[in-house]
């Protein structure tokens, strides 16, 4: 694993793989760079990969205190690292950086947006200042469990009983170990709004959804679609808001292999 140092100096922990042109991986709420290793290894015949672990999850770093700005200049700085220009992959809160960091700048090359976490009016309920203290509160309390099924009952959806069977599965101590991070997504992704900025980005983008995500995530796609000047959108037969590396891996190496 590679270290990179942001512009504060937080050291952002990096997998880095295969060889062509660089591609970043960047992942959403709850996710380390082991939520895209599998995509990595997909991608690194054709590209050289640069694969993720943001600020506060694996081995990097997280310096106090928080703020959606120096995410966005730790992904500018594993850009920088990459030769200065890169294409980019992102998932969920992933993405919503990756727009504004095209927007900061020419780093950005392609984009592939996976889902970012915007909520249409009327879709479903927004989250509120009341999600993000309640959030908080789980997090100085030191019940990094409740901050979990909070995100996952409020932010994601889930039903209660779905959750349960989660805390039970072997990936659950992975999710309390990154429960910290959660306000930073809540941060991120501000009052779900799509932003009207995005409709300034100039960098070539590929809108991904599922065909089993529920209605309000692909109507947010495609919302999101519609925004940015000359992006499209492909939605993955049988796949859902959780990163399927087979399922997505195709359509990336399409999209990020092509010139047009």
């Amino acid at each position: 694993m590679d270290k990179v140092f942001s512009r504060d100096g937080t050291a952002i922990t990096v997998q880095r793989i295969g060889a062509g042109h660089p591609v970043v991986l960047l992942g959403g709420a709850l996710c380390d760079h082991w939520a895209t290793a599998e995509l990595a290894e997909l991608l690194a015949p054709n590209f050289e990969v640069f694969n993720v672990s943001r600020r506060g999850r694996g081995e990097s770093g997280d310096t106090a205190p928080y703020a959606v700005e120096r995410e966005q200049e730790d992904l500018e700085a594993v850009i920088a690292e990459a030769g200065g220009r890169a294409h980019v992959f992102a998932h969920c809160t992933g993405a919503v950086l990756a727009f504004d960091v095209a927007l900061r700048g020419d780093g950005i090359t392609k984009l592939v947006a996976y889902e970012p976490p915007y909520i249409l009016e009327g879709s479903r309920e927004r989250l509120d200042e009341k999600y993000r203290s309640d959030l908080a509160e789980h997090i100085r309390d030191d019940r990094p469990g409740d901050a979990v099924k909070h995100f996952m009952i409020n932010a994601v959806g889930f039903k209660p009983d779905s959750v349960g069977r989660i805390e039970q599965s072997e990936a659950w101590p992975h999710l309390v170990g990154l429960a910290h991070t959660l306000p930073y997504d809540g941060e991120i992704i501000g009052d779900c709004h799509v932003p009207d900025r995005i409709s300034r980005i100039t960098v070539p983008t590929l809108g991904v959804t599922g065909e089993k995500s529920p209605q309000w995530q692909q109507d947010s796609l495609a919302e999101v679609v519609s925004r940015i000047p000359g992006a499209r959108a492909v939605t993955l037969p049988e796949a859902d808001h959780n990163l399927v590396a087979a399922s997505v891996a195709p359509s990336v190496i399409e999209f990020f292999g092509t010139d047009d």
